[in-house]
C-alpha cells in the first residue's frame, strides 16, 4: 500500500484532545504529511472542506476516544451512513479512558482502525475481550504551548490568527521553549489542581441499577476499590462477583464492567475530596480550575481559590507555566502516566503525583517529579511545605522534569509509533 500523505483530525469540542491533536498535526507537517481539521466549533464550514482537501487520495483520520465516530448527526449524511465510507480512511484512535466506556464500539471489528491505550492494562483488557482489534500501547504526551503569545513572536498574538505556515515556521521554537518560562520562585501560584468535581451522588444518580446491583453493593465494590489501590476496577469487579456468587459468563464480564464503569469515575472523584480535604485542612492554599467546585464541602473553604469554570487545554498550560506545584491524581490508571503530569514538567512545574507501576518504573521519582501514596494521603501537606519552602529544590526538580519530559514525552515523540502500524 502507497504510503499515505494527508490526515484529518479534530478540534473545537470540549474535550481535551483538539489541543493535542494541533501538536500532533505540526509534527505530521515537518514530516510533509498534510493535515486538513474538521473544527466542532465552526462545523459546517470545515466539513464542506473535506472533499477538496481528500480528493481521490488515502488518508488517515487521527482521533481520540472515537471522537467523530460516536453516530455523531453532522458526521452523517442524509441516509444516516457516516460521511468517512465515501472516503479511503485509515483510523488512528487512542482512548484514553478504561476500555469498558467504548464497550460497544470495541466490539464491532474495524480492520481498518488501529487502536491505542494510555495503560498497559488498558491495552491486556482489550487484548482479553476485544481481540479482533489491533491495540497497541501509547504513552501519553504532555501539551506545550502552541498559541505563539510566548515572546519569541511579537507580542499579543491570538492563536486564531496564525496559520499553519506560521507555525509551522516557527515549530523549532514552539518545541524548545523553556527558557521563556518563569522560574519557580518568580510563579504566582504556590500550588494548583485542574480538573472538574462531579460529586459521587452526582454519579450514582445516572447509574440504571439492574436486579443484579443494588446500591449497598455498589458501595460494597466502591470501599474494594479503595481499599486495593493496585487492583484494577475489572479484578476488583471479579472478586466481589464471586464473593457474592453472582453468576456470569466470560462472555458476559466485560458488559458487567460496561455496566458498572461510573463506579471507577466515583473512585476519581473520592480521592479527589480527599486530596483537597487534607491539603485545606493543613491551611495551605490551592488553586482549583474545573466545572463545580463550589459545590465541594470542607472544614476550611477559604484555602480554596476557584477558577469560574472548565478552563481549556491551552488556558490549563498557562496557569501550569504559572505555578510552583501542579497537583495530579490519576487512581484510575494503574500502568499508565496522565497527561497533566508530563504537561506539568514540560512548564516546569514540579509535577506533584500519586504513583503507580509506571511512574516507578520510567521516573526518578524526587529527582524528575515528586510522587505520593494515594494510602497515605495524609502526608501530602508536608510534602508541599517541604517543597515550598526550598526554591532551590524545586527548580532543580522543575528543570529535571523538563529535561526528562521534553525529551521523550511531547506529542512529537509519539507520531512514529502512530504511523507504524497504518
Amino acid at each position: 500500500m502507497k504510503k499515505i500523505k494527508k490526515a484529518v483530525l479534530l478540534k473545537g469540542d470540549k474535550s481535551n484532545w483538539g489541543y493535542a491533536s494541533e501538536e500532533i498535526a505540526l509534527e505530521l507537517e515537518k514530516r510533509k504529511i498534510d493535515t486538513y481539521f474538521i473544527d466542532y466549533s465552526n462545523i459546517i464550514e470545515t466539513m464542506s472542506g473535506l472533499d477538496e482537501f481528500i480528493d481521490d487520495d488515502d488518508v488517515m483520520l487521527i482521533t481520540f476516544n472515537y471522537r467523530g465516530l460516536n453516530n455523531e448527526i453532522f458526521f452523517q449524511d442524509e441516509d444516516g451512513i457516516p460521511i468517512w465510507s465515501k472516503y479511503r480512511f485509515k483510523y488512528i484512535n487512542i482512548i484514553t479512558d478504561h476500555p469498558s466506556f467504548f464497550h460497544d464500539r470495541l466490539k464491532k471489528e474495524n480492520k481498518k482502525m488501529v487502536i491505542y491505550c494510555i495503560d498497559y492494562d488498558y491495552l491486556e483488557y482489550v487484548k482479553q475481550y476485544y481481540p479482533k482489534n489491533k491495540a497497541y500501547f501509547l504513552p501519553l504526551a504532555g501539551n506545550i504551548r502552541i498559541d505563539h503569545n510566548m515572546g519569541f513572536l511579537g507580542e499579543d498574538i491570538k492563536v486564531e490568527d496564525v496559520s499553519y505556515g506560521v507555525k509551522y515556521r516557527d515549530y523549532e521554537k514552539i518545541l524548545d521553549y523553556g527558557s521563556y518560562l518563569l522560574p519557580i520562585k518568580d510563579r504566582e501560584m504556590d500550588v494548583t489542581f485542574i480538573g472538574n468535581y462531579i460529586p459521587v451522588q452526582n454519579l450514582l444518580s445516572k447509574m440504571d441499577f439492574g436486579e443484579d446491583f443494588k446500591f449497598n453493593q455498589v458501595k460494597q465494590i466502591l470501599v474494594l476499590l479503595s481499599k486495593n489501590k493496585k487492583a484494577s476496577f475489572e479484578e476488583i469487579l471479579r472478586q466481589f462477583l464471586d464473593d457474592e456468587k453472582i453468576e456470569y459468563s466470560e462472555e458476559e464480564f466485560p458488559e458487567k464492567v460496561e455496566e458498572l464503569s461510573t463506579i471507577n469515575l466515583c473512585l476519581r472523584t473520592i480521592y479527589r475530596e480527599k486530596l483537597i480535604r487534607t491539603i485545606t485542612n493543613a491551611d495551605i492554599k490551592i488553586h482549583v480550575f474545573g466545572d463545580d467546585w463550589d459545590s465541594f464541602k470542607c472544614d476550611k473553604p477559604w484555602n480554596i481559590i476557584r477558577s469560574a469554570e472548565r478552563i481549556e487545554t491551552g488556558e490549563a498550560v498557562k496557569v501550569i507555566q504559572n505555578s510552583k506545584i501542579s497537583l495530579n491524581s490519576m487512581p484510575l490508571l494503574k500502568n499508565g502516566v496522565h497527561e497533566r503530569v508530563l504537561t506539568a514538567m514540560l512548564q516546569k512545574a514540579v509535577a506533584l503525583t500519586d504513583t503507580n507501576e509506571y511512574i516507578e518504573e520510567n521516573f526518578n521519582k524526587g529527582k524528575e517529579l515528586v510522587t505520593y501514596d494515594l494510602t497515605k494521603i495524609s502526608k501530602i501537606p508536608k510534602k508541599i511545605t517541604e517543597l515550598l519552602d526550598n526554591d532551590t529544590l524545586m527548580q532543580s526538580i522543575a528543570d529535571r522534569g523538563y529535561i526528562r519530559a521534553s525529551s521523550d514525552y511531547m506529542w512529537k515523540d509519539r507520531v512514529d509509533e502512530l504511523l507504524k502500524h497504518i
